[in-house]
């Protein structure tokens, strides 16, 4: 099946403030036909412990409750949970400041003069805080960092993003009961205190250790608002976390846009419903591109999902076609089991893949159908930008995977080359980790400037960002003239 690229360019319009991302409420509207209405079954007391518990996925393992929260549920119900992961309930935080203050206090617990705040504001026309803001905070002393996508919403700025995950993934493990996958925590990690806020008002707390998933019992998705996990080491310091938005979240905020860009034709093409349909790629294209066929024999119009602009520039046409970062929603995929795809008796990458740590760079034609395509797990790109010979994607590592990459992709040859810059607590483990479209060249760790914009000029290419920037070389992808700003 091919997604109709000329009936979605007549819609493009140019713009007013739309909801970020764009396929979010359609998704939501998809899901919310399906929902199981649980919420009455929950309960609200704050006294109680739900009867579910932590097992072992991996090796060893330890028994433990997912408790009501003391002191959030009655609040919560009264004024409901908001739109952010934190503050939740939303709080009258009149500034960004004031934001990063609380969230370091209390969710990180870091010492104020241990963080480093890297933020290059967005502002609009007027100079004032415009849109989503990207903020690394950074604990010099842990050599460890934790990303925000922050937003100002009624009454005040809070989270609405925390690290590079949205928290655990869920699937139904028999009949009408759910586990939760808290995922792959950082290296080091001992305990991962986990955060569930549900749409009966109530704030369910666990701690796990890594390696567990979480009994939810007859929680399910759509009865969870949002996901806070906090990553503790052996001493009790927060190293990581991570957490987003739920199936069971309020209606999407609506973000403003500083330049009110016109929405691309990509964009516009996610929001057709995803249906039943042929395959996205025939199995020799999947072979020659390493695409996992469970991937390829899904529709275009379930698979060219393109994630948010919250880096850069995500949809780029070109004289060859559009190219798009994609990323599915697990939610939307027939067939996924959790954020699981594929032949789980096979090889991870070859045979199946995670959904929820997996994206591919795309190259559609003019028909909507997939020319070329490149996937990336784990180190999922965040931006694009189009040079005179090739295409290129940039990722910048956070708190919840730390690794960055570059990649480039030669716009007539197709062939792809891949650089990853390791964060020094990843450098000792294996590349196996990695799914990507060519065999990576690893730079040693080292520290480097958080990049926020990948730029062409000419045969030029450019990291910039508000903590310094790098001169890239476009053929090899190696840095240079890195510099730090102030």
């Amino acid at each position: 099946m091919t997604v109709d690229l000329d009936q979605l360019a007549d819609r493009a319009v140019a713009a007013a403030p739309t909801t970020v991302p764009p396929i979010a409420a359609v998704q939501r509207r998809v899901r919310r036909r399906r929902r199981r209405r649980m919420a009455a079954a929950l309960v609200p007391l704050l006294v109680v412990v739900v009867g579910v518990s932590a097992r072992a996925v991996g090796n060893g393992g330890r028994d433990g409750d997912l408790t009501v929260a003391a002191g959030d549920g009655s609040a919560a119900l009264a004024g409901g949970l908001g739109p952010f992961v934190w503050p939740a309930p939303p709080r009258d935080l009149a500034t960004v400041e004031e934001l990063i203050d609380g969230f370091t206090t209390e969710v990180l617990s870091w010492p104020a003069d241990e963080i480093e705040v890297e933020w290059e504001p967005a502002r609009g026309a007027d100079t004032e805080l415009f849109g989503p803001q990207m903020i690394t905070l950074v604990n010099t002393r842990l050599d460890r960092e934790v990303e925000l996508m922050a937003l100002e919403l009624p009454p005040g700025w809070g989270a609405h993003h925390v690290g590079a995950s949205s928290g655990g993934s869920i699937h139904r493990t028999d009949g009408d009961s759910f586990e939760l996958d808290p995922g792959s925590p950082p290296p080091d990690t001992e305990r991962i205190d986990l955060e569930l806020r549900l749409v009966d008002g109530t704030v369910r707390v666990a701690q796990l250790e890594p390696g567990e998933a979480l009994d939810l019992g007859d929680i399910g998705p759509d009865d969870i608002v949002s996901q806070l996990h906090r990553y503790l080491d052996g001493d009790g310091h927060v190293i990581g976390a991570s957490g987003g938005q739920g199936l069971g979240a309020t209606p999407d905020p609506t973000i403003p846009s500083a330049e009110a860009p016109t929405p691309t034709t990509a964009v516009e093409r996610a929001t057709i419903p995803a249906s039943p349909g042929e395959p996205s790629q025939d199995a020799d294209a999947a072979r020659r591109d390493g695409i996992v066929a469970a991937v390829a024999a899904l529709p275009g119009v379930t698979r060219v999902q393109p994630i948010p602009e919250w880096f850069g520039a995500t949809t780029i046409e070109a004289p060859e076609g559009t190219w798009v970062i994609s990323a599915m929603d697990p939610e939307l995929v027939d067939g996924a089991d959790g954020c699981t795809l594929g032949d789980t008796s096979g090889e991870w990458g070859r045979d199946f893949v995670s959904l929820c740590a997996y994206a591919e760079i795309l190259l559609l034609d003019d028909d909507g159908a997939i020319v070329r395509a490149y996937p990336f797990g784990e180190v999922t790109p965040q931006q694009l930008a189009l040079g005179e010979d090739a295409l290129y994607c940039a990722r910048r590592g956070d708190g919840g995977a730390p690794d960055s990459m570059l990649c480039r992709i030669d716009r007539t040859t197709h062939d792809a080359t891949v650089r990853i810059f390791p964060h020094r607590s990843t450098a000792d483990q294996t590349t196996d980790r990695f799914r990507l479209p060519a065999d990576p060249a690893i730079d040693p760790p080292r520290d480097l400037p958080h990049w926020g914009e990948l730029s062409t000029d000419g045969d030029g290419l450019t990291l910039s960002g508000s903590s310094g920037s790098a001169v890239v070389d476009p053929d090899t992808l190696e840095l240079s003239v890195i510099g730090e700003t102030g």
